[in-house]
């Protein structure tokens, strides 16, 4: 697949992580795949994992692990 920003060929990649805020709180999703584009670094994800974030975004699916840490403002 190439980057439709600058044409590179992307390159598949696991274990990045993905922060989303989500009603201001920090989210952090491990272990997704996404494609990167070594270039410019544009990532894109496939129909079924942007699915997917979404529904654990919008608390229509549990996400497989979670975890809770406080941080000091």
């Amino acid at each position: 697949m190439l980057c439709h920003r600058c044409g590179t060929v992307m390159e598949q990649k696991t274990g990045q992580l993905v922060e989303i805020t989500q009603k201001g709180q920090p989210v952090i999703i491990r272990n997704v795949l996404v494609k990167v584009c070594p270039k410019c670094e544009e990532r894109v994800f496939s129909k079924p994992t942007a699915e997917a974030l979404s529904e654990i975004l919008t608390g229509e699916r549990a996400p497989e692990g979670t975890g809770a840490l406080e941080l000091p403002v």
